[in-house]
């Protein structure tokens, strides 16, 4: 029976593109650099592309203070609790919480993110705070790491997803996770059931022994399918 599902935040749970072309534009505005275009954005995350990669054209004028500055007012603008104002809730991911509440199934938060206000606000803000029993970001661990680098934050999100397991001390089936690729990666020996959500807006990338979904209809079906096994 499955008793706990622990989900990453961003672009899990949550649609991030918004946040994603505010987090170019207001530093972008701020020192008076041209901006990549939504739909620059767009193609360039699902190729994979990183801020870096986006944002290189456009600063290629520019002298090196520029570019640490645009990339530092980036890092402040992710890290501020008022971007949760960009952040969107994935199309019936409320349908799907229900639907877990009425299988007495709890729900955990897991993110590589430092600022647990940030979760909290876009949970209040979308009447979702009742839904989830804790919230776990990078800064609980007690150590610090860059998450603005891949291979930080797999061992953020790794690091996490073992301290959460070691506290539910849950039986091996009885949790679900559910995560983006990096997740996927992080969560990989851990003796949980792992389902990858391939979010439109980001590369596909493919796991052939990982369950996978694109939207949270089907997550729901393949819970309550993992589940009725159990």
């Amino acid at each position: 029976m499955i008793k706990k599902i622990i989900f990453d935040f961003d672009d899990t749970i949550t649609d991030n593109q918004l946040l994603d072309y505010m987090a170019f534009t207001i530093p972008s505005k701020k020192l008076g650099i041209s901006r990549p275009t939504k739909l620059e954005i767009q193609k360039a995350r699902k190729r994979g592309l990183l801020t870096g990669d986006i944002i290189l054209p456009h600063l290629k004028h520019h002298d090196s203070e520029t570019r640490k500055r645009f990339f530092l007012s980036r890092t402040e603008f992710l890290n501020s609790v008022s971007s949760a104002d960009f952040l969107r809730a994935q199309k019936n991911l409320k349908l799907l919480l229900n639907n877990l509440v009425q299988r007495k199934i709890n729900c955990v938060i897991c993110s590589s993110k430092k600022n647990k206000k940030i979760i909290i606000k876009f949970l209040e803000k979308n009447n979702m705070r009742k839904y989830f029993d804790e919230i776990f970001v990078s800064s609980d661990l007690g150590f610090e790491l860059d998450n603005r680098n891949k291979d930080n934050r797999i061992l953020i999100k790794r690091s996490l997803l073992y301290a959460v397991l070691k506290k539910e001390k849950k039986k091996s089936g009885e949790i679900i996770f559910v995560g983006n690729f990096e997740d996927m990666i992080a969560a990989k020996n851990l003796d949980v059931i792992s389902v990858y959500f391939q979010n439109s807006y980001l590369q596909k990338q493919y796991i052939k022994t990982t369950i996978s979904t694109n939207n949270m209809i089907q997550l729901n079906n393949i819970v309550k399918e993992i589940d009725d096994k159990k």
